[in-house]
């Protein structure tokens, strides 16, 4: 039968397995059990010397420390505690073995070798008597160095995939430090959606009254703001605000009208931000309307019950802080989600 030799691909827990066997037999038995599971496994029968001859110029009774091609056949740390043979290739060592492979050329190599060269060499076995099949040899021998690369090949992506697969079972555990940030980020755009929906109000006045006045004790912009009952019909388009500043009696022209109106609301109430005005310090009037029709509908609730509305004068809350606050909610669960659902899902 021979000495034949074959190679094939151990985890981790594998090789400390082996490593801890201590019986010959239990080594060999290990060793044949996992070659018949092996997802990768190559099988050089008996050209294990001639090919480590080739590649290095010795046979592979004199293996050569530290060389990637010696390595490639014979292995890097041998068990010594057996009377055959059994060696091991760490994963960190892959990369260099099949560099050296790649660029080796083993189809020129073959070219000037003659079978005269391994009987003077007595490498194994003792092929070197049949000139007839020279050819054949050699065909074999480049067979057996391309399984061996593509071998190779596979056992680094192997390794390349399983540290990968180590980086995202590292990656999950920190994914669960994203849920307190998230947490961390909810809270905080839920402060400043408050901070916008609970605008500080310094006057508010029922729709059915028409006309008020109010007082501002400190200069900046202030929001106009039409509140009332939810699913009401409101008379939004049908007020014609004005404001003017009671002392001088001129009109407050600097408001900004809003087109795309904020709302807020809460279980029976909303609201939706009309104006933006600049004011100084002072007191003022607010006209709802100078149309003597509308303020008759107003006055006799036609159409809409005008009771149900009322107008509010509020600090301004800059359209950015609600902005800002509903990225930080978005991101926030986002956070959460990620830092819980993912690593549950993914099993590793």
């Amino acid at each position: 039968m021979g000495l034949r030799a074959n190679y094939q691909y151990l985890s981790d827990e594998d090789l400390e397995t082996l490593k801890n066997l201590d019986n010959e037999e239990d080594i060999f038995e290990t060793v044949e059990d996992w070659n018949e599971k092996a997802e990768i496994l190559l099988d050089i029968d008996k050209n294990w010397d001639l090919l480590h001859y080739m590649l290095t110029g010795v046979s592979a009774s004199d293996p050569i420390w530290e060389d990637p091609l010696s390595e490639a056949v014979v292995g890097v740390t041998s068990i010594e505690e057996i009377d055959d043979f059994i060696a091991y290739t760490k994963k960190d060592r892959v990369a260099d073995i099949l560099k050296v492979l790649e660029d080796f050329d083993m189809e020129t190599a073959l070219e000037s070798f003659a079978l005269e060269e391994g009987k003077e060499a007595e490498l194994y076995p003792d092929i070197w008597d049949y000139d007839d099949e020279e050819d054949e040899i050699k065909e074999d021998l480049l067979d057996c160095f391309e399984r061996m690369k593509d071998f190779f090949i596979r056992k680094f992506w192997r390794r390349t995939e399983m540290s990968w697969l180590q980086s995202i079972k590292d990656l999950k555990y920190l994914l669960f430090l994203l849920v307190p940030v998230g947490i961390y980020l909810v809270v905080i755009g839920i402060k400043k959606v408050r901070l916008f929906a609970k605008a500080k109000m310094i006057y508010e006045m029922p729709v059915s009254l028409i006309d008020g006045s109010f007082r501002l004790e400190d200069g900046g912009k202030y929001d106009i703001w039409l509140s009332g009952k939810k699913y009401s019909v409101s008379p939004i388009y049908n007020l014609d605000i004005k404001l003017k500043k009671i002392m001088l009696q001129e009109s407050l022209y600097n408001y900004i009208r809003t087109f795309f109106r904020t709302t807020t609301s809460s279980i029976k109430d909303a609201r939706v931000k009309l104006y933006t005005f600049d004011a100084d310090r002072g007191s003022y009037n607010i006209s709802l309307t100078d149309s003597v029709e509308e303020r008759e509908n107003i006055i006799n609730n036609r159409v809409i019950d005008y009771k149900k509305f009322s107008i509010q004068i509020r600090e301004n809350v800059k359209g950015l802080t609600i902005f800002v606050g509903s990225l930080c909610i978005i991101f926030g669960f986002m956070a959460i989600d990620v830092g819980l659902i993912f690593p549950l899902l993914y099993k590793f």
